[in-house]
């Protein structure tokens, strides 16, 4: 089973590549909401990297703030993870 921030890093992985499987297999019916907005966001950076910002813990969840970056700008995402199952799950993401 992969860690939490195992998990995140293949997540920010994949929003670069703009791999759609794996970032629509690591979010939640929750979190389906707040894809939107983190999508009129990111596209026009067109991100080409990514750094883990910041970790912490609330009440058994996962937060991570992960930046972005491209070109014209970057973008910093706070996601909150939650253990599912053996799998970590985004269960809220915003803009921060």
């Amino acid at each position: 089973m992969a860690t939490a921030r195992e998990t995140v890093e293949r997540h920010g992985k994949a929003v670069v590549e703009g791999n759609i499987d794996v970032l629509m297999g690591d979010i939640t019916p929750e979190a389906m909401p707040t894809l939107q907005p983190l999508a009129e966001k990111l596209g026009p950076i067109q991100p080409t990297a990514f750094e883990i910002v910041s970790e912490s813990e609330e009440g058994g969840q996962k937060v991570f703030r992960v930046k972005y970056i491209g070109e014209t700008g970057s973008v910093t995402v706070e996601s909150t993870w939650s253990l599912i199952g053996e799998e970590w799950k985004v269960v809220k993401a915003v803009v921060v």
